[in-house]
């Protein structure tokens, strides 16, 4: 019988316990250029009853890093609500250059962070039991010594006690914080992050997540290639690995399916039978790690053959990105085409895509009916009422959509399936 081998990985000191309610909702925003306009108060809010205000600016990435690692440094001593800390480790463990740029941004970080005051309205914050509707700020003061060099930080008490003693949390790695260069793959990471402390599977509406993030982007086209670059990113840059399919059932529309790919720490695999896999891989490829996670993973739930007829498809067929190529070729399983006869498989290719034409164009159809019974409905209401479920319906959208809304009214596509949705969400109102 074959060895059972458990991938080991050594202790990790630099996780920081954050809840997960500031994962869901942003403490940071990864549109860099909100950042630039300095003393100008700003109020960002979602439509859940998230609101966000500063009278400084939006913070972005690098001041959210700067946040993390204070919180961290707080938690290795004993959740302090003041610490002193050098500017030299400070900037240095964010990964920033050292120099007058990196002291200089440190205290913008500070500056902004004290001026942050969160808002969560009509009971959003959950803790683990039951929800509530809470106001915090995050930084209370803060002031460096010019002859040491060493900066001080206050939390709000609060803000630092309900982080302390919430039961609805999840530890992150500050190592993986830090290497994740991209603004959007970082607040992607903090939401998949908390969905995946329950869950291993997430599935949700492309546009639905660009509000969540927030990005700004208009269509659907525009969001599914920054996410999918995104979870590339965190893939080859952190310890989470994620699998991400996308399904456009209408035009304009994309659902979104992230899947959680186990940590090696946590499948139990044959030694012999991962080795030999491994070895079939390109030289350059046994030591990614992202790679390694997806070939145990499938090794464990769809035996060695599969996985083995899969890297020799990649080995073959990989022009660049072997690392997603590799990933896509064992969650579609093109490697049967290696173990099927090729004009059989080519027919039911053939096939396929007739069928998956014929149903696109039936799911067509039926949208164009249901929104046209829609548009109906609302001109058969008085126009004071109709307005008042289109001012209802802009006031519901992002930023980015209610533009394309006043520019475009209902005849854009992806305005269409938004008014849809808000329509049936509505029923009852309308």
């Amino acid at each position: 019988m074959a060895k059972i081998i458990k991938f080991q990985q050594g202790g990790n000191k630099n996780l920081v316990k954050q809840d997960l309610n500031f994962l869901e909702y942003p403490l940071w925003f990864q549109d860099e250029r909100q950042g630039e306009t300095i003393n100008i108060r700003k109020t960002w809010k979602d439509k859940d009853g998230y609101t966000y205000s500063t009278f400084h600016r939006l913070p972005t990435k690098v001041d959210g890093t700067i946040l993390y690692y204070l919180l961290l440094r707080s938690q290795q001593e004993g959740w302090k609500d003041e610490i002193v800390l050098s500017k030299r480790e400070i900037v240095s463990a964010c990964g920033m250059p050292w120099g007058k740029w990196g002291r200089k941004r440190l205290e913008q970080a500070l500056d902004c962070l004290q001026s942050i005051r969160v808002i969560f309205e009509d009971g959003i914050f959950f803790d683990g039991e039951r929800y509530t509707s809470l106001t915090f700020h995050i930084v209370e003061a803060w002031g460096h010594n010019e002859e040491t060099g060493r900066f001080y930080v206050k939390f709000s008490d609060q803000w630092l006690l309900k982080l302390k003693a919430s039961v609805y949390f999840r530890f992150l790695d500050f190592n993986d914080i830090v290497a994740v260069s991209s603004p959007l793959a970082m607040r992607l990471y903090e939401l998949l992050a908390k969905v995946f402390t329950s869950e291993e599977i997430w599935e949700i509406d492309a546009i639905e997540l660009a509000e969540k993030i927030p990005m700004k982007v208009v269509h659907v086209s525009h969001i599914v290639p920054k996410i999918r670059k995104a979870v590339e990113h965190i893939n080859e840059r952190t310890g989470l690995t994620v699998s991400l399919e996308v399904h456009k059932p209408l035009r304009g529309q994309a659902t979104l399916v992230f899947k959680k790919i186990r940590d090696l720490t946590e499948i139990d695999v044959s030694k012999e039978q991962y080795d030999d896999l491994l070895k079939l891989l390109p030289d350059k490829e046994q030591n990614n790690k992202a790679i390694q996670k997806f070939l145990a993973y499938y090794l464990k739930n769809k035996g060695f053959d599969y996985v083995k007829r899969n890297i020799q498809y990649a080995n073959g067929n990989a022009r660049k990105n072997y690392r997603l190529f590799f990933q896509r070729a064992l969650e579609k399983d093109w490697g049967k085409n290696l173990v099927e006869n090729p004009s059989k498989k080519k027919a039911e290719r053939k096939t396929d895509l007739k069928q998956e034409k014929a149903k696109l164009a039936k799911d067509r159809e039926k949208f164009k009916e249901d929104f046209k019974k829609i548009l109906e409905e609302l001109k058969a209401k008085d126009k004071t009422e109709a307005d008042e479920v289109l001012d209802a319906f802009e006031t519901s959208l992002p930023g980015f959509a209610r533009a394309l809304f006043k520019k475009s009214g209902l005849e854009d596509p992806a305005v269409q399936v938004a008014f849809k949705r808000f329509w049936e969400a509505n029923a009852h109102r309308t």
